[in-house]
């Protein structure tokens, strides 16, 4: 195995060593103060925007983050799900349908290796920013037909839509290596 301070190699994967929570928190808020800037940079490229045409590139990469971050949560889930929720319902079915009990519970916990490609599929879960800035970046580049701008119409549909499309790789980026916190379920 390749091992190096941040990452290593597994059979599943890189596996990327997550930040302390401090780092993670530092960096969730740097994305969500910096998106008005993005706006901003992206306005000055299309030639000034209305303020209206501002607070809909805002809502998109906002919505960019939100999404991202609930899909995220949801494919985690079904990870989870898979990796352990599955063995715990057999469990549940070998008790009560067969009346075996489980010689132990090694039977019904995964493995440190199934853990492992558990985790490595956690961090690659984190494409859900880009899955979600696809549609987006998609819409946003319609919409933009509707920004009042200097600039031409096409290059206006390539800046929004590529603006989009680059915040959910940045998200995607950053949530695989470790410095964006997992998300977690409220309840």
């Amino acid at each position: 195995m390749n091992d190096s301070g941040d990452k290593r190699e597994t059979p599943y994967g890189i596996l990327y060593k997550p930040r302390s929570i401090v780092v993670q928190i530092l960096v969730l808020f740097i994305f969500l103060i910096s998106t008005p800037g993005i706006v901003t940079l992206l306005s000055i490229i299309l030639g000034g925007l209305t303020t209206n045409a501002q607070a809909v590139l805002f809502f998109m990469l906002f919505l960019i983050l939100m999404l991202g971050y609930g899909l995220w949560l949801s494919r985690l889930q079904v990870l989870a799900f898979n990796m352990i929720g599955k063995s715990i319902l057999s469990a549940i079915f070998q008790i009560i349908i067969r009346r075996k009990k489980p010689e132990k519970f090694e039977d019904i916990l995964p493995t440190p290796e199934k853990l492992e490609q558990m985790v490595v599929n956690a961090q690659k879960a984190s494409s859900s920013f880009m899955t979600i800035s696809t549609p987006i970046a998609f819409t946003g580049g319609l919409l933009s037909l509707l920004f009042e701008s200097t600039s031409g119409t096409v290059f206006r549909i390539l800046v929004v839509s590529g603006g989009c499309l680059l915040w959910g790789y940045v998200l995607s980026y950053f949530g695989r290596r470790g410095f964006l916190p997992l998300p977690e379920d409220g309840e």
